[in-house]
């Protein structure tokens, strides 16, 4: 923690604290009334946002706003186990952000109503958006030992309330328009939000959401270059939806997509794939055992399979193909014909793939190869 004598500070302009990942708290921050910057980047322990925080009309860097219970509203609710109700996430209403900010803790976020007090919508100078739920097991269980609530209690409404809910957060944390990358990690919801994502964004990052049955429509987004998805255990098909509607060419400028850890897939159509990912030049997949077929774009350059089903290797001919890697398919057994020929393979990597009995006899012609 911070000495308290630290907000006498009243003319401090910038309070730099990156990566002090002990810290916990903060200490009342309401006379820092010049304060511009505030950087939290790496506070990971960070369990509440400052008092008198909403007072810095000046501030323009808040890189972290962590959401936090409420303990005086949880006293006032224990009798009927009704949701913790607190505001804290209004601080956020009258500050002028700029640059970057990642909220976290959203499981502690209770209604529609209080996330609606962020006003994200507002803040058009953020180019960078977190949103990130998580930790709530554990969070959960310190506040009910303080209080000593019984934990199989606390688990069956809490737990329950966090899944149904999620989804009126997430509608009511829609991102200003001009942002140019978006986070979700650890969303508990089912469905992603009603909103569209902004035209402006460059980067999209959607992890660890393990109850979404359906990726957002994504196609549309003409900037679009880069994409990563995560943990995404509930998802069993990518189809039209992923692809959004009204545009003749999808992911029109993605150029390096991931997909990883999605132990539930079986399906990724491939409609229109002709008119889809002209610009794609890195595909990785991992850790998707159930998935048979993925996308071929001929721009593809650099192939990245790990922990896959070995019909993956069925894509055809990739002939600006320049890194192929391979990695721990233990049913691979050859290579299809044509799958390693590209005349620009200059990377070729094979680990742990103990049934593989055979390299190509195109492997010779590959003049490019050095690695």
């Amino acid at each position: 923690m911070l000495p308290r004598r630290a907000s006498g500070l009243v003319s401090l302009q910038t309070l730099n604290l990156i990566g002090c990942y002990n810290l916990r708290y903060l200490p009342f921050l309401g006379k820092m009334t010049c304060l511009r910057h505030l950087n939290l980047t790496g506070c990971e322990q960070l369990t509440d946002m400052p008092a008198g925080i909403e007072r810095l009309h000046q501030l323009q860097t808040l890189p972290l706003y962590v959401a936090s219970f409420s303990r005086s509203d949880i006293l006032k609710t224990l009798d009927q186990l009704n949701p913790f109700h607190n505001l804290n996430l209004s601080a956020l209403e009258q500050l002028n952000l700029y640059g970057k900010l990642n909220l976290t803790h959203l499981e502690t976020v209770w209604n529609a109503v209080e996330a609606k007090t962020a006003r994200l919508m507002m803040k058009k100078n953020l180019d960078s958006l977190g949103l990130y739920w998580g930790a709530y097991q554990r969070r959960s269980q310190d506040v009910d030992k303080s209080l000593g609530i019984v934990p199989k209690r606390r688990e069956a409404s809490m737990v329950g309330f966090q899944v149904t809910r999620a989804e009126e957060i997430l509608n009511s944390l829609q991102p200003p328009k001009n942002i140019k990358k978006l986070v979700i990690n650890g969303y508990p919801g089912i469905r992603f939000a009603a909103w569209a994502l902004p035209e402006y964004v460059i980067a999209v990052e959607i992890a660890n959401c393990q109850n979404c049955r359906h990726l957002p429509a994504l196609g549309n987004l003409l900037r679009l270059k880069t994409l990563y998805l995560h943990g995404m255990h509930g998802v069993r098909s990518i189809g039209t939806e992923f692809y959004g509607d009204g545009a003749d060419i999808r992911f029109s400028s993605l150029e390096e997509l991931t997909l990883s850890e999605f132990p539930n897939l079986e399906e990724w159509s491939s409609t229109n794939s002709q008119n889809s990912f002209p610009s794609l030049r890195k595909l990785t997949v991992k850790r998707c055992p159930k998935l048979a077929h993925i996308p071929s774009p001929q721009s593809l350059q650099h192939l990245e399979l790990q922990d896959c089903n070995p019909t993956l290797t069925s894509v055809g001919s990739l002939s600006l193909l320049s890194v192929l890697v391979l990695e721990n398919i233990p049913g691979l057994l050859t290579f299809p014909e044509g799958f390693i020929a590209s005349a620009c393979l200059s990377s070729l990597k094979i680990l742990s793939c103990p049934k593989l009995r055979s390299l190509p006899l195109q492997i010779r012609n590959l003049t490019a190869l050095n690695h």
